[in-house]
């Protein structure tokens, strides 16, 4: 789902003890993209998606996804 506030989704998949990384957003043709990613560019959206929650105070915003990634 898309949010005007923070437009990424990140996510992870985890299949026989390991994990894969994802983000996923909209592109300037409004078309949905998903791609893997390495740990390390995860871990920097986890930053960005705790800044933004943070910043616009989004309450509802479950970051729980980053602590699960380490």
């Amino acid at each position: 789902m898309f949010d005007n506030t923070n437009p990424y989704t990140i996510r992870i998949e985890e299949m026989n003890g390991q994990k894969r990384y994802f983000v996923a957003f909209v592109d300037g043709q409004g078309i949905f993209r998903e791609a893997e990613v390495s740990y390390e560019v995860y871990a920097q959206f986890c930053r960005f998606v705790k800044y933004r929650a943070l910043f616009y105070a989004l309450p509802t915003l479950n970051t729980s996804l980053c602590l699960a990634a380490t």
